[in-house]
């Protein structure tokens, strides 16, 4: 059972969340609320320390009273939730967290959570699931599927603005949004033969056919064929490979070389253009490259190359403008594609 302050808690915290209390409004005063709430002072002074820890009240100098907090977590603070810890993560996540962190204000604050795998047994879930049940979050931020939550709160929980980086078909009724790797790899093949490249390899750090389609697709749309041989996989967590893979596909000797090549993953950018050093190969004058990048995290390349991805800072403004239309009571599109963008300024 819930002690009385935690009660009186909750029905203060609840005329702030709602809107009665607007931020910066004074709270009535200790004795009024005495009286409207039928509880001791004691109980009553409990109560407000602990929304005063939440962040929901300032407590200043008796004659200015108490006041809700000009910036109160339930309309400023969000939380990015991250399936595991940054140990096992790829660039695009590395740039989503630097990005949500450069961009933290008292007005508008990132906060991240690190799910580990979904356990329920750890400090730190125990205190995101507090902050959900009391309100004090302005939104989630999914970083993936979440399929690791479900049957949580952090799903569960009635109104609370949520929004999720996932595909179709996941998290029903929740807004998703999803990089358009089909936008990168036109863009790509575009870029490369606009500079009159026509022999074009590919590099991919995903071993699912997806790419490899897009890929296709993109070539066909120039009347280009793919040549099997030319489409490479080389796995993130071993970017070694990829220097290799570039070493053996460029070196000298060869009838027919590539001209053009695409580098679908920037987690094996540095490694590919390694091997392309080492195999001897003049870029650009030989082969032009273009990588996929998640700005403004720029993964260093030993080559020129052309970046083409997607701009993280923009996707944060768009998530929490999803975020804000459902607390608002609107109806956002459940799926929107971010596309991608020639390089950055």
């Amino acid at each position: 059972m819930a002690k009385a302050d935690d009660q009186v808690a909750d029905r203060l915290r609840e005329k702030i969340v709602k809107g009665r209390w607007k931020p910066g409004s004074r709270i009535p005063s200790r004795v009024t609320l005495f009286k409207e709430l039928g509880t001791c002072l004691a109980t009553l002074q409990k109560a407000m320390d602990q929304l005063a820890a939440e962040g929901f009240v300032e407590v200043g100098p008796r004659k200015k009273g108490t006041r809700v907090a000009s910036h109160p977590p339930h309309l400023t603070k969000y939380r990015l939730v991250f399936p595991y810890g940054p140990d096992d993560w790829g660039q695009f996540w590395h740039a989503l967290e630097a990005g949500a962190r450069q961009r933290s204000t008292p007005q508008q604050e990132f906060l991240c959570f690190y799910g580990l795998a979904g356990h329920r047994d750890i400090k730190e879930y125990q205190e995101i699931v507090r902050e959900v049940e009391t309100r004090r979050v302005a939104g989630l931020i999914f970083a993936s599927s979440a399929d690791e939550f479900l049957g949580t709160p952090l799903l569960d929980k009635p109104g609370l603005p949520r929004v999720a980086i996932t595909g179709q078909g996941y998290l029903p009724g929740i807004p998703k949004v999803e990089i358009d790797l089909q936008s990168f790899m036109q863009q790509a093949v575009d870029t490369l033969v606009a500079r009159g490249r026509t022999r074009i390899a590919m590099l991919s750090a995903s071993i699912a056919g997806g790419m490899g389609d897009l890929f296709r697709r993109a070539m066909s749309a120039h009347g280009l064929k793919s040549r099997p041989a030319w489409e490479q996989f080389a796995s993130r967590r071993n970017p070694l490979g990829a220097r290799h893979v570039m070493e053996l596909l460029m070196q000298s000797g060869q009838p027919e070389r590539p001209d053009g090549l695409i580098v679908s993953d920037d987690n094996i950018l540095t490694a590919a253009g390694e091997g392309l050093v080492a195999a001897g190969v003049r870029v650009p004058e030989d082969l032009h490259v273009v990588a996929l990048t998640n700005f403004p995290l720029l993964v260093p390349s030993p080559v020129a190359v052309t970046r083409i991805g997607f701009d993280i800072p923009a996707m944060l403004d768009l998530l929490v403008q999803r975020l804000e239309q459902v607390r608002r009571g609107e109806k956002p599109p459940e799926f929107t594609f971010m596309p991608a963008k020639v390089e950055y300024h």
